[in-house]
């Protein structure tokens, strides 16, 4: 009975915990967005519409995407980026931040290349990474490439240069990778291998 008490127990938690700080989470950013916008908007508009500072907060973020690709876009974002580094404290924070999402961007997807295993640390022991370098360098007769393994904070890793033809490439998106390694494998799609190299 006890056993049977514990059990159930821990698992309405399992169930429970993760919808509880979703929900937080979601509640603490829809307070801030809509804080932040919905504030002036409710000045200037002198009514209050919930929402309606989050709905613009979205639209903002859609429109810098926007402009981003554009060619005046990513000048005005070269402009601003020599800017900020020229700024001393706001310059780290804005460096660091900009590191910690940069695997995120488009940019990301380009840089890290291909999900694939690696035979790694050790003989039968095989790792997740992405392989960064296509351009095959020698090693007597065997072809090496790099092989990008991201560790828990994902934009720092470890470079290893691996066998072209040890490695195992993986029929998996950049995105179905990514949650893998920071859910530490426990969310993810099952894995699907395609062929060695």
């Amino acid at each position: 009975m006890l056993i049977h008490l514990r059990k159930t127990l821990f698992a309405g938690i399992v169930v429970l915990v993760p919808l509880v700080v979703t929900f937080k989470v979601m509640q603490i950013l829809f307070r801030f967005t809509d804080g932040i916008l919905g504030n002036a908007l409710s000045k200037l508009l002198e009514v209050r519409i919930p929402g309606l500072g989050l709905l613009l907060f979205v639209v903002l973020i859609y429109l810098s995407g926007l402009a981003t690709r554009t060619f005046f876009g990513k000048n005005f974002l070269r402009w601003t980026d020599i800017l900020i580094e020229r700024i001393p404290v706001v310059r780290t924070i804005y460096s660091g931040v900009k590191q910690l999402l940069g695997p995120f961007g488009e940019d990301g997807r380009k840089t890290f290349g291909k999900p694939v295993l690696v035979e790694y640390p050790a003989p039968g022991t095989h790792t997740y990474g992405f392989l960064v370098k296509e351009q095959v360098d020698r090693m007597g007769d065997a072809e090496m490439v790099n092989v990008f393994i991201p560790s828990n904070h994902l934009h720092l890793g470890v470079v290893v240069l691996a066998r072209r033809d040890a490695l195992i490439e993986l029929d998996m998106t950049f995105e179905e990778m990514i949650k893998l390694m920071a859910s530490c494998g426990v969310a993810g799609p099952d894995i699907r291998m395609t062929a060695k190299l």
